[in-house]
């Protein structure tokens, strides 16, 4: 009797087509992915960006399109498909935002690990930018001419310098331009970043110190907190002048704006699969419009269907947030189930 490997082998099968059940396991999902007809509306572009959300029941493909996103962002010429460059950056592990219990959540938690990511992909967009040589005030600027060294060096030593190893290396949990396709273990990537950060910090920190002090003001220094030390939280003003401090220094890297991806909020052990917990996770985000509205910061959303209603009755603006139900047609799953298949089957070669 032949197995089922056998039998995927007889066929010409180079891997199985089915052989996961979750979005992130798939290594080649942009290759038989099958755009939805809102999904231009929902990507906008690089450099004019609009909060959005995808409503859609568990296991229709929300996590696919995040995922397609995020590949639109690494491709050569990103221009073709989001019109211009941009960095996407998931959040999606909501622990330290749930750190005080669901009831405690604010829009303070989530815009301070928002910004502890976006500074974390800018650190190693630097980091990119300068492979091959000792980072320096002269190598930086040569690699970003019009960077504000100064505004770019207060916001790492406020979102990063000041996070302990283990918290620096859950920032960058979701930056996907850099790790996607990377082979390196947990143990591996940790001590990557611990080396980067350790070449990065004082470049970075001593360069803003120097124009601080022509300035006349105060300096600021690198430190190290304690792993079971927990920081202040700042207000939401504070919060938000920094997040419109980034989407100005945007261009400044090189780059149009950037994707925050935000998926898996029923996913959490403390929303327990409810779709009024996870309502509540999400909506002090969801319901401050200034922060969605932020320039060349898009806000895309991934939410389970069965929250809409609670999101309705919570008067969140879905006026203003453009919104689309996912839903697909025979025709669609079709073309999705024979692209999947034609993309784990082995070609053969010509004579």
């Amino acid at each position: 009797m032949l197995s089922l490997r056998d039998l995927l082998t007889l066929w010409d099968f180079k891997t199985h087509p089915f052989e996961t059940y979750t979005a992130e396991n798939e290594p080649r999902l942009p290759e038989y992915f099958v755009e939805p007809p809102y999904l231009d509306d929902m990507v906008g572009s690089a450099s004019s960006m609009a909060p959005a959300i995808v409503f859609g029941a568990r296991g229709i493909g929300k996590s696919a399109i995040r995922i397609y996103i995020e590949s639109l962002c690494t491709k050569p010429n990103p221009e073709q498909d989001i019109g211009g460059r941009a960095i996407a950056i998931t959040y999606d592990d909501f622990t330290h935002a749930l750190d005080d219990g669901i009831d405690k959540v604010s829009v303070e938690k989530h815009l301070e690990i928002i910004m502890n990511k976006i500074v974390g992909a800018a650190l190693l967009t630097v980091a990119n930018s300068v492979q091959g040589e000792e980072v320096s005030e002269d190598t930086i600027r040569k690699a970003f001419p019009t960077l504000d060294i100064s505004a770019f060096g207060k916001l790492v030593y406020k979102y990063f310098s000041q996070l302990n190893e283990l918290q620096k290396e859950k920032t960058l949990k979701g930056v996907y331009n850099y790790f996607r396709g990377e082979t390196m273990s947990l143990y591996d990537r940790a001590n990557w970043f611990q080396k980067l950060w350790g070449t990065l910090r004082a470049p970075i920190i001593d360069i803003t110190n120097v124009i601080l002090a022509t300035r006349g003001k105060d300096l600021i220094q690198a430190v190290n907190i304690p792993a079971q030390m927990k920081l202040d939280l700042r207000d939401a003003e504070e919060l938000i002048n920094d997040l419109q401090a980034v989407a100005s220094l945007t261009e400044q890297f090189g780059i149009d704006g950037w994707y925050i991806l935000i998926d898996k909020v029923d996913e959490d052990e403390n929303t327990d699969s409810d779709a009024v917990k996870s309502a509540k996770l999400i909506l002090p985000l969801l319901k401050n419009l200034r922060v969605l509205e932020i320039p060349r910061i898009g806000f895309k959303f991934f939410l389970w269907s069965q929250l809409h209603p609670t999101l309705v009755e919570e008067r969140v603006r879905l006026d203003k947030i453009r919104n689309w139900e996912m839903g697909w047609t025979k025709a669609e799953l079709r073309e999705m189930i024979d692209k999947r298949i034609s993309a784990h089957i082995v070609v053969p070669s010509r004579l």
